[in-house]
């Protein structure tokens, strides 16, 4: 992905499980906007 990631969405997509499901999703929805999908 073109974007620079945040130390903690680096982290989330390393190891989504560490995170509780409403974060995930929130993250990844997060990640899916600014990575432009």
């Amino acid at each position: 992905m073109g974007v620079g990631l945040t130390p903690t969405e680096k982290k989330f997509l390393a190891d989504p499980a560490q995170f509780n499901s409403s974060y995930r999703s929130k993250l990844y929805y997060r990640i899916r906007a600014n990575s432009g999908l």
